[in-house]
Formats: C-alpha cells, sequence, structure tokens
C-alpha cells in the first residue's frame, strides 16, 4: 500500500511543479480509500512527505476507484506567487 501511495503522490507533484508550487503549497488534501484498513499507512506516508504544518485531510472509504485503484488524493494547493 505505502507504494501505491507514493506512487499516487509523484502526479500531483509533478502538476504542482509545473505550476510552480509544490507540497508545501498544499492546504487541503482528500484521499479516497478502498480500504479503511490502510489508513495507518497512510498515516505514515503523508508523514514522510509533508512538512508541519499539515495540510487540512479528510479521509473517505469508497467502494471502488477507476482502474482498480487502492486511493486517490484530490489536492487544494495554494499559488506561491500570489499566496492564495
Amino acid at each position: 500500500m505505502a507504494r501505491d501511495i507514493i506512487a499516487t503522490d509523484k502526479a500531483p507533484q509533478a502538476i504542482a511543479e509545473t505550476a510552480g508550487a509544490n507540497f508545501d503549497d498544499c492546504v487541503k488534501l482528500l484521499v479516497y480509500l478502498t480500504d479503511l484498513d490502510n489508513f495507518l499507512v497512510l498515516n505514515e506516508v503523508m508523514a514522510d512527505h509533508l512538512t508541519s504544518p499539515c495540510p487540512a485531510r479528510a479521509v473517505v472509504e469508497v467502494a471502488g476507484l477507476p482502474r482498480s485503484a487502492l486511493l486517490e488524493i484530490d489536492a487544494i494547493l495554494t499559488d506561491p506567487s500570489t499566496g492564495t
């Protein structure tokens, strides 16, 4: 599961970097998990990849995701050039 979380984390990070941002600019995460038993693993990986103060976060269990993914992450970031 940790590998899946890290792999999922790389796509949004690349998109953020294209816009001149990174996960330090993240203000909110919405994580969809297909199994809440993976919640502790999610917390461990997030602790390794996010800096304090951590963004607001919600985790929701869903019945399924496209392509049989185990998780999906929706991130809201501020614009580093304006701070908004």
